[in-house]
């Protein structure tokens, strides 16, 4: 669990573990290579584990307006999704964005 997990508020109703957030640049949806390196040691794991299922939630900060968040929040959650089932065979549960109503920063 990276810092940014241990400090992340679970939205209420959501079980499960935060294992890590994914930190992306202002405005980008690219997976930084750290991130990239965590997301395929997360990957490897779950091969061990058939039948896993991983829930993957975009966000976005307070910066643009909400259609713009709401939009850059689901394409995060895609990034990570398409990254995930690229390099291993767990299940990507629907995945889902929050924008400025749930800002990460």
């Amino acid at each position: 669990m990276n810092a940014a997990a241990a400090d992340y508020k679970r939205p209420p109703g959501l079980k499960g573990t935060t294992l890590h957030v994914i930190k992306f640049d202002t405005g980008s949806v690219e997976i930084s290579p750290e991130d990239q390196a965590w997301l395929q040691a997360q990957a490897e794991r779950f091969q061990s584990h058939p039948g896993l299922e991983v829930c993957v939630i975009g966000q976005a900060d307070k910066t643009g307006d909400t259609e713009l968040n709401k939009k850059l929040s689901l394409d995060r959650a895609e990034a990570v999704a398409a990254f995930l089932k690229a390099t291993s065979e767990c299940r990507v549960v629907p995945h889902t964005a929050r924008q400025r109503a749930v800002p990460i920063a």
